[in-house]
């Protein structure tokens, strides 16, 4: 998040992969593999990036871009990575780009 050229990277990522599928009528961000990275830093003792600020560059590169965000599919956390529930509970608080949510191993109201 902190590197100088992420968000010009996302940014000609996401804009090539519109282009190339011709502004597909979805686009599927994934999402889900963050939760896998907070067993990792606390292995290191280290503190997860901010992931919110990550999601709000994603919401406004879509936005410059000019791809509907009720366009985007967004896997949901499920917390079988180690995640403990309370870090779950704070991650599923969060807002983020998009607003299709693809259930993996659940299902809502569960």
């Amino acid at each position: 998040i902190s590197h100088p050229e992420m968000r010009s990277i996302l940014t000609d990522v996401l804009r090539e992969v519109i282009e190339v599928f011709e502004r597909p009528p979805y686009l599927h961000l994934g999402g889900d593999e963050m939760e896998v990275s907070i067993p990792c830093f606390k292995e290191l003792g280290q503190t997860m990036f901010n992931y919110q600020q990550f999601e709000d560059m994603l919401s406004d590169i879509l936005k410059e871009l000019n791809y509907p965000e009720d366009q985007v599919i967004r896997w949901r956390e499920t917390g079988l990575s180690g995640a403990s529930e309370s870090e779950m509970q704070t991650i599923r608080a969060k807002k983020r780009a998009g607003a299709i949510n693809h259930w993996w191993h659940d299902t809502p109201g569960k």
